[in-house]
């Protein structure tokens, strides 16, 4: 059986250019992938309080997304975190442990005045800014797939993680769930 191809995209040959409008309207949501990625997750061990200080100052500027009790996302280009791995050693020795799931999500993100609207379709939070705000982050379920999603600005626009086999699933979902307010992919 044939290896999968973990140095691309998930979704590489499937994302079709083009504007998909609703009627005359403009698109009322851009639609891509994020790639490549670096996305560290780390987990506080059990045992004695470990101090969440260590961790953050070897990320410097990059955030901690608290997807959990405990756990947490850095995520960012690839090239911008990979000098982290070998700093945050130093972070597993203090209590936590680190795994790295770049090439097991595929991060999707959903932008433009209709984005919230698209994503209630398939989803149970509540979107509206004063309960899920710009940086918010949960762990829930979209269209029936295990997803974390974050709230990125106030455009409104989010990223949604899904596991990797399920980011073609997840973005033909996107793109039927936006049709009625027209939908923009990347070009190209």
């Amino acid at each position: 059986m044939a290896e999968a191809r973990l140095d691309r995209s998930a979704l590489a040959g499937r994302l079709h250019a083009g504007d998909f409008p609703a009627g005359d309207a403009a698109a009322g949501v851009r639609l891509a992938e994020r790639w490549p990625l670096a996305i560290l997750q780390i987990d506080r061990l059990p045992g004695p309080p470990a101090d969440r200080s260590v961790v953050e100052q070897v990320l410097g500027s990059h955030p901690l997304l608290q997807i959990g009790p405990n756990r947490w996302l850095v995520v960012d280009q690839r090239d911008r975190l990979d000098g982290l791995t070998s700093g945050l050693e130093h972070a597993t020795s203090a209590g936590f442990a680190v795994t790295d799931l770049s090439q097991a999500r595929t991060v999707l993100r959903i932008a433009g005045h209709k984005a919230r609207d698209v994503l209630a379709k398939g989803c149970s939070l509540d979107l509206h800014p004063g309960s899920f705000s710009v940086g918010s982050c949960a762990a829930t379920s979209v269209s029936g797939l295990a997803a974390i999603l974050i709230s990125v600005d106030d455009t409104p626009t989010y990223d949604l993680y899904v596991p990797r086999t399920y980011g073609q699933y997840a973005w033909e979902w996107l793109g039927e769930a936006a049709a009625e307010y027209g939908y923009s992919p990347p070009s190209g």
